[in-house]
Formats: structure tokens, C-alpha cells, sequence
């Protein structure tokens, strides 16, 4: 019998060894338990570092073992692919990847390429993920140079470790090029009831489409983002918050940007904010509760009165 233990997961391998002997003595004739139980001896064949440079959580839940082929179930939503006789990861990246704690709130689709897109979530992380079937076309020069994966339908770049300070539940392209895209922090589970908020809610950060490596950071809003928009030519982020603000910023570049105008009116946290394609006009929901149950207060905003 071979038994594989993995660094940091000792136990849990132990514990499918004995489930295989388990199986295989039972399908011996009976024995008497009393005298004629077998002994079993477990000896460490070989270990395997199996997680430190593919997995984003250190930490192993399941295994599966088929002869020389060795599955991994982390903590961090991967699943890898060990071969058990040279230690080696298949391709050398996850078979399968994933957001990894809380809730996934952020979505926004390339302004130029049909086949990416990205998201966020409460696991501080920004995802960039293809699910072309084919080569594909359009978008940057940058991003296209992102969307050349082995294989399609897969994550193809994901926030370094620590990269996001907060959660983030807001994501948006820059229009015009979608070489970059900004990341909304902030967030609570539960229903707002859980935790506190932490010190970078209502922060934005800009971060590269190719890579996502983050360009910049700036604080705009007291509380977390809930959702944000861009004009058509890029030029102005709308920024809606649960502090009931929706805050304008200039957009010169992801190094670039400087809050321009606070727009008051709601009289709770802002759920949802748009831009017309003409830029000319903003539409924004809140969540206030109506007598009798519904509500979500809805205002429009024109751009070129007051905002």
C-alpha cells in the first residue's frame, strides 16, 4: 500500500490510507477479531509540496487518489493536479479556480472583446476570466495579449495576494480602450449587520487589464462602493456609495483622478448607478423601503444641470 503524505495535510492523507484498508480488509473472508487482526504499518513513502506556488490559500480539504494521480481540493476554490511520481502540477496551474469566501458582487464585461470578463468579491480578490471557444479578436492590443490562454472558459489572471486591502462588490472597464478597470472596496455580510467596515471602504482602485496589477488607489466616499459607472468617453467615474452619496470623479488616466462633485438627493445607501450613452444623463436606486414593503428610490440626474 502506498500512502502520500502532502506538507501541511498529514492527517487528512492518513485518514484515506485507512479508509483503503479499511475497504480491502473487509472484503476478506471473517476473521476473528479477538486474535487475527492484521497489523498495519504506515511508512512515509514520499512528500510532495503540493500548494505554494499554485494555490492562493494553503490549505488542503480533500484528496482523491487514482493510481499515479493525485487530486487537490483547497480551501481557496482551486482543485490541482498532482502527478504522484515527480511531484509535478498538471499544466502548472489549477485545474479549476474560484472566488473563495463570501459573496461575489462585482461584474463588468471588456468594453471591446466579447470573450472577457471580470469580477470581485469578499475574498479580496479581482478575477479576469475567457470563455472564448476559439482565438480570440477585438479589444486592446494589451488585452488581447491577456486572452492567449492554453485552454478557453478559464480564469486567466487573478489580483496578487494582499493587492486588494478591502472587499470589493464594484468593478467597471475603463471605456474607450478597457486596458484598465477599477475595483470599488468596502463590504459586510449579512446584511450589513456583520462586522464593521473597514478603514479602505469607499476606496477605488485602479488596476491593470492585462496582469491586474494595481495602478493606483484614492479614497472617495465614507462607506463601501456599491456600484460605479463611466461616461462614454471615459473621462468621468460615477461612484455611488452606501454613505447615500453618488460621487463624480475627472479621469485623466488609472494614475489620474480627482473627485470633482458630490450628488446628494438620496436618503439611503445607493444600491445601482448608469450613464446614458450620450453622457448627458445619470440614473441611480437606493435602498429605501416603502410603506407596505418594495420601495428602492429612483433618481435621475442631468448632467449638465448642477452635476
Amino acid at each position: 500500500m502506498v500512502v502520500v503524505v502532502v506538507v501541511g495535510v498529514a492527517v487528512a492523507v492518513v485518514a484515506v490510507a485507512l479508509v483503503a484498508v479499511a475497504y480491502a480488509f473487509f472484503l476478506t473472508p471473517p476473521l476473528s477479531l479477538s486474535s487475527q487482526l492484521p497489523t498495519m504499518k504506515l511508512e512515509l513513502i514520499k512528500t510532495f509540496d503540493a500548494h505554494l506556488a499554485h494555490a492562493r490559500v494553503p490549505s488542503i480539504q480533500s484528496l482523491s487518489i487514482m493510481q499515479t494521480t493525485l487530486l487537490l481540493g483547497t480551501r481557496g476554490s482551486e482543485i490541482l493536479q498532482l502527478d504522484m511520481t515527480n511531484g509535478t502540477v498538471h499544466n502548472n496551474k489549477p485545474l479549476v479556480t474560484g472566488h473563495s469566501f463570501g459573496e461575489v458582487w462585482g461584474l463588468a464585461t471588456h468594453p471591446l472583446n466579447n470573450s472577457m470578463f471580470a469580477t470581485s468579491g469578499d475574498d479580496k480578490t479581482v478575477r479576469m476570466w475567457h470563455i472564448s471557444s476559439g482565438t480570440s479578436s477585438g479589444g486592446s492590443s494589451s488585452s488581447s495579449s491577456t486572452a492567449t490562454p492554453s485552454s478557453f472558459h478559464e480564469c486567466i489572471a487573478v489580483t496578487e495576494p494582499d493587492a486588494l486591502p478591502d472587499m470589493s462588490r464594484a468593478l467597471v472597464f475603463e471605456p474607450t480602450t478597457g486596458d484598465w478597470l477599477v475595483a470599488g472596496l468596502g463590504g459586510r455580510l449579512g446584511l450589513r449587520k456583520i462586522g464593521t467596515f473597514g478603514k479602505h471602504a469607499g476606496s477605488i482602485v485602479s488596476l491593470d487589464a492585462t496582469n491586474l496589477n494595481v495602478l493606483g488607489m484614492m479614497k472617495v466616499a465614507k462607506e463601501q462602493i456599491g456600484d460605479m459607472a463611466f461616461t462614454l468617453d471615459g473621462k468621468t467615474l460615477a461612484v455611488a456609495s452606501n454613505d447615500n452619496f453618488i460621487y463624480l470623479v475627472n479621469c485623466n488616466g488609472p494614475m489620474d483622478m480627482q473627485v470633482r462633485q458630490r450628488c446628494t438627493g438620496h436618503s439611503s445607501f445607493v444600491t445601482d448607478v448608469s450613464v446614458s450613452i450620450d453622457s448627458k444623463w445619470m440614473m441611480s436606486n437606493d435602498g429605501t423601503v416603502a410603506v407596505g414593503g418594495g420601495g428602492g428610490g429612483v433618481a435621475v440626474w442631468c448632467f449638465g444641470v448642477g452635476v
